[in-house]
């Protein structure tokens, strides 16, 4: 899911883990959300 700048800065604000990596190719980046599925 692509995610502009601005939203992006929104959505981090509840961030509890940050993994930085070293990737440098284009798109080589991940975004983790924690949380509970209700089935």
């Amino acid at each position: 899911e692509a995610v502009e700048r601005f939203a992006f800065y929104e959505k981090i604000k509840s961030v509890s883990l940050l993994v930085q990596t070293g990737e440098g190719t284009a798109y080589g980046n991940a975004m983790f959300c924690k949380g509970v599925i209700l089935c």
